[in-house]
């Protein structure tokens, strides 16, 4: 049986444009609104209701450290459109700090907290900006203590099991009688946009195991892929494979979401460029 639902994408990039950054790598058409403020006047148009809505957030690195307020009423605006956007997930893709002051990670803490104060499961995970000290700044921060305790020391079944105190972690969602799986995955320290080697490929190449365990696990779930480093933009500098993806997002891309036919889209920040990509694929769900 195929099952149909309609949902949206929004993303705080659209609010009033804290990066000029966030790319999707789907096999599936996605149908989606560019703009937040596009998606909830739909949303309150008389006899309309969205299924549900996943937000995102990507690469606000640049105004959470040269205007955090912004940032933090960015936040603040979905956790109070949360009814009337049926707002069930906000996925954080990374490069959430730059500079790794106390000052910016306050920031960042201070923005997500409106989600958890408003039970509004959340992922974020550690960009290349967000791994000084070896993730031990994000990991004070944004560790996993944060969705077991706090805000979340109940009503937190949907966080599962973490990779390296969050730098990882999966979480499972229900949403229009659907079951969602969003497996989230930091930075690959040392390597940015580079080839792993050595001691970097072998973490990498655990990541991989470890993801690939998961999707496994629950094959009849929808799953999404958080990263940060994905695929390049056209007009980046940055290297790429033929693909159009950064060398970990090549990896990936043939070593996790080949594998499992039950991976339904990537999200991904860092590369220049607002922009996604749609793969011809069919869903059939239940």
């Amino acid at each position: 049986m195929k099952k149909l639902f309609l949902f949206s994408i929004i993303s705080t990039l659209g609010l009033a444009a804290c990066s000029n950054r966030g790319i999707t790598d789907s096999p599936f058409v996605i149908p989606t609104l560019p703009y937040a403020e596009t998606t909830l006047a739909k949303a309150e148009e008389p006899g309309f209701r969205f299924d549900f809505t996943f937000g995102w957030t990507t690469d606000a690195q640049n105004i959470v450290k040269l205007n955090p307020h912004l940032h933090i009423e960015n936040i603040r605006w979905l956790a109070d459109n949360k009814d009337a956007l049926n707002l069930v997930y906000v996925f954080n893709t990374g490069d959430m700090t730059t500079g790794n002051t106390e000052q910016v990670w306050q920031a960042s803490s201070t923005a997500q907290a409106h989600l958890d104060r408003a039970q509004i499961p959340n992922g974020v995970i550690p960009g290349n900006h967000d791994w000084a000290n070896y993730f031990e700044d994000f990991q004070r921060w944004f560790g996993a203590h944060r969705y077991r305790s706090g805000y979340w020391a109940t009503n937190n079944e949907w966080y599962r099991e973490d990779w390296n105190n969050n730098v990882g972690h999966y979480a499972i969602i229900t949403a229009g009688g659907v079951n969602f799986l969003m497996v989230h995955m930091g930075t690959l320290p040392h390597t940015n946009d580079g080839e792993a080697t050595g001691s970097d490929l072998i973490e990498l190449e655990a990541r991989g195991e470890w993801i690939n365990n998961i999707f496994r696990r629950y094959p009849d779930h929808i799953g999404i892929l958080a990263m940060h480093q994905y695929l390049a933009s056209a007009h980046s500098s940055r290297s790429a494979y033929n693909d159009g993806r950064l060398w970990v997002g090549h990896w990936y891309w043939e070593n996790v979401v080949i594998p499992n036919s039950n991976v339904f889209m990537v999200l991904a920040g860092h590369a220049l460029g607002t922009w996604n990509r749609v793969i011809a694929g069919s869903l059939f769900i239940g």
